[in-house]
């Protein structure tokens, strides 16, 4: 969510993110297989790579439609196991689209539900979901701004070295 303090500042912002002058880095807690129901179960860092769909807003959740839907692009750059769980991961995402809900039904369909994401795996009950945004630059007036934010109080078990991958995107992206 951003916060503006204008209708100015409401309209520069919309225009910049309709140009792609903001780029916005997530990390999210997957299960480190697959819950898909091909017989290979993949690990999760076949994930890693860029990913596009075409998601539609169907009440209030996404789906991932073959057409009629909005083109949606991210990235998992990286994938670690998580240090306190062995059967869960994080994923670093770059998302290059900001549709509703993106993120969590793009990884759904790709086999890998965000962990506590009770909307997206088929299950009952509402969503708690493990996903955070951790980083944004912005490209305004030929300046670019990168800002990391802290990590939530809770987030626990993230890598060194996937601390370390998003330090180096957030300085070369």
């Amino acid at each position: 969510m951003v916060v503006c303090g204008s209708s100015e500042a409401v309209s520069r912002c919309s225009e910049e993110l309709r140009a792609g002058a903001w780029t916005k880095w997530y990390l999210a807690r997957i299960p480190l297989r697959s819950l898909g129901r091909n017989a290979l179960h993949p690990d999760a860092s076949t994930l890693v790579g860029p990913h596009k769909a075409y998601l539609k807003r169907v009440g209030r959740l996404s789906a991932s439609v073959r057409s009629g839907g909005d083109p949606s692009r991210l990235e998992v750059l990286a994938v670690e196991p998580a240090t306190d769980d062995p059967k869960t991961a994080h994923a670093l995402i770059r998302l290059d689209t900001g549709r509703y809900h993106q993120i969590r039904v793009m990884l759904a369909t790709l086999g890998f539900p965000l962990i506590g994401d009770s909307d997206y795996r088929g299950e009952q009950g509402s969503p708690s979901i493990d996903l955070e945004a951790v980083a944004l630059r912005i490209v305004r007036g030929g300046f670019t701004h990168r800002h990391r934010l802290a990590l939530h109080p809770a987030r626990r078990g993230v890598s060194t070295r996937l601390e370390m991958e998003l330090d180096r995107v957030i300085r070369e992206g």
